[in-house]
């Protein structure tokens, strides 16, 4: 499952938001993590994710960023990363 040149990564950044954000169910949350313990890049990616989110959560809270933009700053980033993946 760690093949970057046939999709099983690309396919992984599509369903970090929802893994990020417990709405996956067990069984995909499941093969993120396995995935995840045998591909450094990917379990990189995720954690760089997790604490982006994290930091614009607590920006958010502080009223710095508007409210609901946070989301939509990180599938801006999210966005981002796809689109160099695709290059």
């Amino acid at each position: 499952m760690h093949d970057h040149e046939g999709g099983s990564c690309r396919q992984l950044f599509d369903l970090i938001s929802p893994f990020l954000d417990r709405e996956l169910e067990e069984g995909s949350c499941e093969e993120i993590a396995q995935h995840m313990a045998g591909c450094e890049a990917c379990r990189r990616y995720v954690e760089s994710m997790r604490a982006t989110k994290e930091v614009l959560h607590r920006l958010g809270e502080r009223d710095e960023v508007p409210a609901g933009q946070a989301d939509s700053l990180l599938q801006a980033c999210l966005g981002s990363v796809r689109d160099r993946l695709k290059a």
